[in-house]
């Protein structure tokens, strides 16, 4: 046994060693990436910052680590493709101002690195993993497409303790993308801000802000994570789920849209002056044995006689101190 444990190790070691090594730290190293290499000054924390205007791909199985006070920056007519693994560490950053990037491989960041995209377009296919925060600034209209430029998630955001995203622009989870949120971690969709997910799972914390707009798709809200929301939230697909000691909060001028086949509230759902709509489409709202829909203040929950169902399993169920409003049916 203790032979194969040897050996099992020596083989792990031999194919994480076989992974090619790269770093940027000097003006040659920029250089290799297709970059120029602009030296920085004023800010203490900052050395130099790599400018892309040309095509970079970073190869399958190659690990570029980028050390802290250096900035990788996509300008206009600039590519970087990442199908191997890219770790920007403490302090560093990726921007995008103009450029684009497709991430097949995975993108990584500590401490205080950050990804900043301003404009163009990035394309995440595979995985974003943030130690770091991601910024997503308010995009403006590609003038070739006539869209607006878009983080586009066709793979998964992962979030982990202590990671801030705040947007003001534009995530799309398009029909693959997953977000999650892990305990420890916040996403502040701001006002003017889209976002779109199809399969996500909140453990830590999402604030949607006023006139900022929130789309789910299949989303579990899990134990301990919450939603506070003060713009609109559309709830789509199949399901939308609120674990037990897991909070979802709709506050003055919010709206809760649900277009999702069921609701299910083991957790809180709390209406404070927001709006519950299930008049779109046919809503199971299923209540568990410790879940709660909490209606207060000028809230008004709207819906139809044949497009809502309400089940309760054995729990508090729903409290209404505000106006439940059923429509005519459809």
């Amino acid at each position: 046994m203790k032979h194969w444990i040897a050996l099992s190790l020596l083989v792990a070691a031999f194919h994480a060693g076989a992974a090619q090594a790269q770093k940027l730290s000097e003006r040659s190293e920029c250089e290799a990436i297709n970059g120029t290499w602009t030296l920085q000054t004023g800010q203490p924390a900052r050395v130099a910052t790599c400018i892309l205007t040309r095509s970079y791909t970073l190869p399958s199985g190659t690990r570029l680590t980028v050390n802290p006070g250096i900035d990788i920056s996509v300008r206009q007519g600039g590519q970087l493709t990442i199908d191997g693994e890219l770790d920007l560490l403490d302090t560093t950053t990726l921007e995008l101002r103009g450029g684009n990037v497709f991430n097949n491989g995975r993108i990584i960041t500590d401490g205080r690195a950050s990804v900043i995209h301003n404009s163009g377009w990035l394309y995440n296919y595979s995985e974003l993993a943030m130690d770091g925060d991601l910024i997503v600034n308010y995009s403006r209209i590609d003038p070739n497409s006539g869209a607006r430029y878009c983080l586009m998630n066709f793979g998964v955001i992962s979030a982990f303790s202590g990671s801030n995203i705040h947007s003001r622009g534009c995530i799309d989870g398009q029909t693959t993308g997953r977000l999650h949120l892990h305990r420890g971690a916040k996403m502040y969709n701001k006002a003017d801000a889209i976002y779109r997910g199809m399969r996500d799972r909140i453990d830590g914390e999402f604030e949607n802000w006023i006139l900022g707009y929130a789309e789910f798709g299949n989303t579990t809200i899990g134990t301990l994570g919450a939603i506070s929301n003060r713009g609109r939230i559309r709830a789509t697909r199949d399901f939308f789920n609120i674990n037990e000691d897991a909070d979802l909060t709709v506050h003055y001028g919010g709206e809760f849209l649900v277009q999702a086949s069921t609701f299910r509230v083991d957790g809180i759902a709390s209406f404070a002056g927001g709006d519950l709509d299930t008049t779109q489409r046919t809503v199971a709202i299923q209540v568990g044995t410790h879940g709660a829909i909490r209606m207060t203040g000028e809230s008004v929950a709207r819906h139809s006689s044949l497009t809502t169902t309400v089940a309760n399993d054995g729990g508090i169920g729903v409290e209404c101190k505000a106006t439940w409003q059923q429509t005519a049916s459809h």
